[in-house]
């Protein structure tokens, strides 16, 4: 057994859709500025680990992405 967990590898044949990217990379960017883990839930999260990295379809009628940030008030 591994100490670590494995990169996850999404293959050139099962790419992540442009919106759900962008949208990922500026969530991923303003958490890391502020110093704020974060993590992607729901139907966009299953349809990412299921279809994208294992190729295994996983729809959903709709799909809704969501971010959540702490009060960081200090």
């Amino acid at each position: 057994m591994s100490d670590s967990l494995s990169p996850l590898f999404v293959p050139e044949d099962r790419p992540i859709p442009n919106p759900i990217l962008h949208i990922l990379r500026l969530v991923d960017h303003v958490a890391i500025e502020e110093d704020c883990p974060y993590m992607v839930v729901g139907a966009t999260a299953r349809d990412l680990l299921l279809y994208h990295v294992y190729g295994i379809p996983a729809h959903s009628p709709k799909i809704r992405r969501y971010c959540t940030l702490p009060d960081r008030t200090r």
